[in-house]
């Protein structure tokens, strides 16, 4: 009686916790990648050797001699809000822009 009496007692408290969520629940990739956040979403290798991201920059850094603002915004290569990818970065940096580009 006395071990149903202790089991029934840990049962309960048991289910009484709240649900603990899931530590990837409380992950946001997308933390960074707007506006000056210079923040690329990709996956990394031990060291930073690989680290592959999306690209969306279409910007160009001047049109006919004039700098563009907007151009400083995808200095990490991707912008969350674009509508479309225009290669993939195999080197990412955050907050350098990289050339290396494979469509």
């Amino acid at each position: 009686m006395q071990k149903l009496m202790k089991s029934l007692i840990v049962a309960f408290a048991y289910m009484s916790m709240p649900i603990m969520a899931q530590k990837t629940d409380l992950v946001n990739p997308i933390i960074g990648t707007n506006g000056m956040g210079h923040t690329f979403p990709g996956a990394c290798a031990p060291f930073g050797i690989v680290q592959v991201s999306p690209d969306t920059d279409t910007i160009p850094h001047n049109i006919d001699g004039v700098y563009q603002p907007r151009a400083y915004e995808y200095c990490a290569g991707y912008q969350h809000k674009d509508s479309s990818i225009v290669g993939i970065l195999i080197s990412a940096e955050r907050g350098i822009p990289t050339s290396v580009i494979f469509c």
